[in-house]
This record gives structure tokens, sequence and C-alpha cells, in this order.
């Protein structure tokens, strides 16, 4: 009889991301990572009285209790240990209230300040990933995206009250409508977009000349994340990062906020972003002798993508998409993934 350990492993798996999604939310992380001294942990109740809120106010009277199981959840999927554990590692007791030690894993990719912090795309999966896959049915059978079943009817995108200058307008699609859905719904996509270049970056500089270029186009390049990252590796390269609207004006802001070990100020002058939506007008794509759609065309359908979704004109598109090629489950998009190519426009 076959063993059901692989059954079991699946069973369980939302529960372990759960976890960790809960864990980042709260910002356990950060808070262990902020204490005098993080080598030594601190106490669930330590931790209590410090979460806060997404407004930034703490939360009043956060159960020890149940907080202390969330600790516990986060040392079964390594992410975190005990650090006064008695008579050896293997032991269940320990000497006093229990003290939460971030594992090296933890601290690189769990913690906001890390350079490799993966918390944006943590937070995009917490909040509209998850429930979007709770209705992968629904998808299924219906063929169709299921943010409306997963979210409900959503009201229109608003400036942000803080910065009049950015008004955040529907996109013709409405998984972008969700996405955009108001400046937090922005700055939580951007984040999430920018984790996921930091973390792919080595790889991608592992497999790709990128001395042939001079100019770079980054379409729906977001914070700029990976251009950044490849002006470094290749100090030639001038890159334009094109996004929507509502996008550039946030990315401008947060590059110049960059710290210069971050991004240096000869980085900086390498890189210009320009708005515009380049699936509703390709025309206004800027010239480059290099294309970079990442994480872009796997959104759209097929027809979108041939039509719409590569410069016009005798431009020379360059473009490695790093999934295998298969067909995504549509229940985020109508889209699928496409496999690496080099082709003309």
């Amino acid at each position: 009889m076959a063993c059901p350990q692989p059954i079991i492993d699946l069973v369980n798996g939302f529960r372990r991301s759960k976890i960790m999604f809960s864990a980042v939310h709260l910002g356990i992380f950060d808070i262990i990572a902020a204490a005098p001294k993080p080598q030594q942990g601190l106490s669930a109740a330590e931790i209590a009285c410090q979460i806060v809120s997404r407004d930034g106010k703490r939360v009043p009277n956060c159960s020890i209790d149940g907080l202390e199981r969330l600790l516990c959840g986060c040392v079964s999927i390594q992410l975190l240990i005990v650090a006064n554990r008695a008579h050896g590692s293997n032991s269940a007791h320990t000497s006093g209230p229990k003290r939460f030690v971030a594992t090296p894993l933890a601290q690189t990719y769990l913690t906001t300040d890390s350079p490799m912090s993966f918390t944006g795309y943590i937070a995009h999966s917490n909040t509209i990933l998850y429930p979007l896959w709770s209705n992968l049915e629904s998808s299924v059978v219906t063929g169709h995206s299921c943010w409306d079943k997963s979210f409900g009817d959503f009201a229109e995108p608003i400036a942000a009250a803080t910065s009049p200058a950015i008004v955040v307008k529907s996109t013709r699609d409405r998984i972008f409508d969700h996405i955009y859905n108001g400046l937090d719904g922005v700055r939580r996509f951007m984040s999430a977009m920018d984790s996921v270049a930091k973390v792919s970056v080595p790889r991608i500089l592992t497999h790709l000349d990128l001395t042939w270029i001079h100019t770079l186009v980054d379409l729906g390049g977001s914070t700029g994340a990976l251009s950044i990252a490849f002006i470094r590796a290749n100090p030639q390269i001038n890159a334009i990062v094109v996004d929507l609207p509502q996008v550039v004006v946030l990315a401008e802001q947060m590059l110049c906020e960059e710290k210069e070990e971050s991004v240096p100020a000869a980085v900086k002058e390498r890189i210009r972003f320009h708005a515009t939506d380049f699936f509703a007008d390709p025309d206004a794509i800027p010239s480059g002798n290099a294309y970079l759609l990442s994480r872009i065309l796997h959104d759209w359908d097929d027809a979108t993508c041939k039509a719409k979704g590569r410069p016009r004109g005798d431009h020379h598109l360059r473009y490695a998409a790093l999934a295998r090629p298969n067909r995504a489950l549509g229940c985020s998009s109508a889209g699928r993934k496409h496999a690496g190519t080099d082709k003309r426009a």
C-alpha cells in the first residue's frame, strides 16, 4: 500500500503557509530583530505588547496564549527556535517562559529591513492570493478568474488624501481594478513585485548575458528593482522603467528615498521612469535595444499578448521567462505562463 504521507503533506500545506503569513502580518520577525539582544530571543508576553495593527497602533490585550501557539507553529516550520530549551535541543521543556529566536532563513527573508526581504510578496499572498485560491473550484468550473467571488463588488479606486498628485484610476482589466484599489493596494502590489525581483536577481544574472544592452526598456517594471540590479552588474546599461501613472509616481518617490548603500547615486542616474499604459498604447513605449517583461505576460490571454504585449516597429525584443511553459490555473487571471524565447518584434 502506498504511503499516505504525500497526501497528508498536501492537506497540511495551507496551514503552514498561513502560519508564516500571519507571523509576517503581525510583524513578529521584525519585533524579534529589533530586540536589544535578538540572539537571546523574546517571550510571547514581550512580543504581545509590541504587536501593532495595520494603522500602526498597538493592539491592546493581545492574547499571550494565542500568540505563543502561533510562535510554536513557527518553530514547527523552522522559522523560529526556542532559545532556552532545557536539557538539549530535543527537549520540550524550557527554563522559564519560552524565548523565541528567528532562524537565519527568517532573518533573511521575513524581516522588512533585510535586503532580501520577501515580506512584500507574502503580504500580497496573504491579502489577495490566499482568498483567491480558496475559490479555485469556481475558476475551474467557469473558466474565469474568481476576483468578484472572492472579494465581492468593490468601490472605485480613490485618490490618496495625502498625495493629491496620485489618482488611482480603474484599469481596463478587473484584476488590476482590485489590485490597485486605493493607494494601499498599489503600494502592496509594488512591494510584492519588488520582493520577487530581489530574490530572483541572483539566478537571473547567472543565466543572462547583458553586456550587449545599452538601453533597457523595463515594461511593467514597477519599482525598477530588476533594472537596478542589471545596472549594478552592467554599468553600461541605461534603463527606462515603464508602468502605469499611479505606479510611476510612487516608484520615483521610493527610488529617491533609497539609501546610498542600497542604490548608489550612480545607479539612480541611469534610471528614468515613463508613465503609460503600454497595453492600451503600444506606440507610447520608448525605444531601446532590449525590452524586459518580467511577470507580465502571464496575466493576459494569448491574443492580448500577441496584439499588444510588445513594442511595434523594428525593435529587437528579447525576454526570458523563467517559468516552465504550461497553462497557469485561471484563479487570478486569464493568462498562462510562456516559454522563454528570443525573437524579433
